[in-house]
C-alpha cells in the first residue's frame, strides 16, 4: 500500500516512536522501491533534517537517487537570513 504525503508525514512524526521504526516504515511501508528517485523538500528544521537523515540511510541500502530541495515556509523572521 502506498501512502499520501499527509498520511506519511503523520505516521512518521506523530505515531512513530523511534528512528528504527522510521527506518522500517520507509523501507517496508512507504512505497519506496529499489532505485527510485526521491525528492525531499526540507526546511532545515529538526523534523526535516531527521527525515533527510533517514532517507539518506535508506538511499544507501536501496540504491536511491535522493534530491534535497530547500523549502522556506517563511514562518520565522530569521529564516530569510538563514537561507543559503
Amino acid at each position: 500500500m502506498e501512502y499520501t504525503f499527509e498520511v506519511f508525514f503523520d505516521i512518521i512524526f506523530y505515531e512513530v516512536i523511534n528512528m528504527d521504526e522510521v527506518y522500517e516504515f520507509l523501507v517496508k511501508k512507504s512505497g519506496i522501491k529499489y532505485k527510485d528517485t526521491i525528492v525531499a523538500a526540507v526546511s532545515g528544521g529538526p523534523d526535516s533534517m531527521a527525515l533527510l537523515h533517514m532517507l539518506n540511510k535508506v538511499k544507501k541500502e536501496m540504491d536511491l537517487f535522493l534530491i534535497c530541495a530547500h523549502v522556506n515556509h517563511n514562518v520565522r523572521k530569521e529564516s530569510k537570513n538563514e537561507q543559503l
